[in-house]
């Protein structure tokens, strides 16, 4: 019993912050006590135009929004091309994960 309710806790965190995840979607978020800390740097990103999501306990509170924001913030998304290139140099690799672990159980 006990197990399952560690379980449940464990899922219902997942939901909750897949939920804030969903809810944000690209928003950044802060807790209460950086509010508390890091004002300075949270009136930097709502002066730039970002929506501040802050929780507490992993559970949203409120958002900060700029009263006037300027142009929304777009973010360039990292290039996983090139990325993937400077990793992989040679291409692709010649057997995928799921075949090396099959190769590894099979000699037992």
């Amino acid at each position: 019993i006990r197990q399952a309710a560690c379980l449940m806790n464990n899922l219902t965190s997942y939901l909750r912050n897949l939920y804030l995840w969903t809810l944000c979607g690209h928003m950044k978020t802060a807790t209460l006590r950086q509010l508390r800390n890091e004002t300075s740097l949270l009136a930097e990103w709502v002066k730039a135009g970002e929506t501040v999501v802050v929780t507490k306990r992993s559970k949203p509170l409120f958002r900060l929004i700029a009263v006037n924001p300027e142009e929304p913030v777009h973010r360039a998304l990292p290039d996983f091309e090139t990325r993937q290139r400077d990793i992989f140099p040679d291409g692709p690799l010649a057997h995928t994960g799921a075949e090396l672990i099959a190769e590894e159980r099979s000699r037992y």
